[in-house]
Formats: structure tokens, C-alpha cells, sequence
């Protein structure tokens, strides 16, 4: 017991000339662990956390992906590893698609709700029309809807909305002789955790949302 407790000694007096920096195979280590060497892990790594929480240990088919000096790498699916580093290598934060018909009253200004999706949680969530940015960047975001109109003629708009505000808008007027009316509307923006993205459509006569999609791509963080 005595020569346990004395090794200890020696461990946590070795650590502390080190200012708390373990080197094994080295007798001069540059973090906190430095291992010169291989190194073996036979169960879970986990990457952040705190003094109260393990961290995560990402789901299967995840991998590492580092976020840069003084950040902890984090787990991302393999379909958006690839160049993550790069700002200009897009990356799917989530697709969502509409395939429901609603009759709408004219100049009703409609909250597009979308019944199928794909989305990362890294990047975006989403409930009741509403997609909420989980993490800062720049984003390219595009709208696509078709609408089904009287034989009358009239003006569509679009509009995608940050925090209820637009961003991106289209206006375009069509003739009589149209029943069925395709637009598109969008562009890259940068947008703060937790903001709030919506896209509405209105026709100027009674109309139905037949189909629409929706797409939103991360960019980086920056654009340098």
C-alpha cells in the first residue's frame, strides 16, 4: 500500500512540473497528453463535453471532423465530411419537399408546411413550417413552389423568411390562359443559432400549393 500511495506521489509531482502535461515517450510533452507513439482505444471516444458531462460519442458511421485550434472535433455523418474545412463546399443541412394540395382564398399570404424532409441536426431542425438554425453560417437557401390557379391571370409571390422577416422575394405577374404556375426564389445568407426560417406563397385569385420544395445547403462560417 505504501509503495502504491508513493507512486501516486511521484505520478501527480511528475504532472505538476509539467504545468499538468503527461508525456508518454517524451520527456518534453506540447498537451496536456502528449503520446509519442500508438495509442490503442478499445471502447467510445468522446469529444467536448465538461466537468459534469462526458461529451459526445457520436452516433454509428459518424466521423470526426475538427473544428479548428481551441474547439473539440465534432461528429458529422461521412456524406457531409468531405472538405468540411472549405467554405466553399456546400453541405446538406436539409431538403424538404411538399407534395399536399390546400386551396387557398386570394392574397392569402400562406405558411408553406412541408410533409416529407431530410434533415441534419448539426445544422437545422424543423417543426410546422418553421426551420431553426442550430449552427451560425452562411447558408444558400432556395424555394421552389407550383401553384394551381383559375384561367384568369394574376401575380405570385414568394417569400423566405428570416425571424418573419423577408430575405428573399419573388414577384412575378402572369397572363390569363396559366393554370399551373411554377417560381423559385432564393440566395446565400448568413444566419445566427437560432433563427427562425419560413417561406410563405400568395397569388392574387384563389389558389392551391400543389408541390413545393426547399433546400438549404451550409457554406462555412465565413467566406474567407
Amino acid at each position: 500500500m505504501k509503495k502504491k500511495l508513493y507512486t501516486l506521489f511521484i505520478i501527480v509531482a511528475f504532472i505538476n512540473n509539467f504545468n499538468s502535461q503527461v508525456g508518454i515517450n517524451t520527456a518534453t510533452p506540447q498537451k496536456s497528453l502528449h503520446v509519442n507513439g500508438s495509442l490503442q482505444i478499445t471502447n467510445e471516444l468522446n469529444t467536448g463535453g465538461n466537468a459534469t458531462t462526458s461529451g459526445s460519442s457520436g452516433t454509428a458511421g459518424q466521423v470526426l471532423i475538427s473544428q479548428g485550434a481551441g474547439q473539440p472535433p465534432t461528429w458529422v455523418n461521412i456524406e457531409n465530411a468531405e472538405n468540411s474545412n472549405s467554405p466553399s463546399t456546400q453541405r446538406i443541412a436539409g431538403i424538404a419537399t411538399r407534395n399536399l394540395s390546400t386551396l387557398f382564398n386570394a392574397n392569402t399570404i400562406s405558411l408553406i408546411l412541408f410533409n416529407t424532409n431530410r434533415i441534419v441536426p448539426e445544422y437545422i431542425t424543423y417543426s410546422n413550417g418553421s426551420f431553426t438554425v442550430n449552427k451560425a453560417g452562411f447558408y444558400s437557401v432556395n424555394l421552389y413552389s407550383e401553384l394551381t390557379v383559375a384561367n384568369d391571370g394574376g401575380t405570385v409571390e414568394l417569400y423566405i423568411r428570416r425571424n418573419n422577416v423577408p430575405i428573399f422575394r419573388s414577384l412575378n405577374n402572369f397572363t390569363g390562359g396559366v393554370t399551373s404556375l411554377g417560381d423559385s426564389t432564393g440566395g446565400i445568407f448568413f444566419f445566427n443559432q437560432g433563427d427562425i426560417i419560413t417561406n410563405y406563397a400568395t397569388y392574387t385569385r384563389s389558389y392551391r400549393i400543389n408541390n413545393s420544395s426547399f433546400s438549404i445547403n451550409y457554406l462555412g462560417s465565413n467566406i474567407d
